[in-house]
């Protein structure tokens, strides 16, 4: 089981091909997010500035 972090979630969104690649050589059930990880990606999806243009 790999417990993906932060910034690898982060490299993955913004569409990074090495940290795609890596992700897409495990199945999903291998990959997991820690509950401190998840939130701060809610955390930093709702203080985003782009957010808050799409939302105008």
């Amino acid at each position: 089981m790999y417990l993906l972090d932060t910034h690898i979630i982060s490299y993955w969104m913004r569409g990074d091909k090495s940290v795609i690649h890596r992700i897409k050589k495990h199945a999903p059930s291998d990959l997991s997010l820690s509950t401190i990880t998840l939130a701060e990606i809610f955390y930093g999806i709702e203080k985003s500035p782009i957010k808050k243009k799409k939302g105008d």
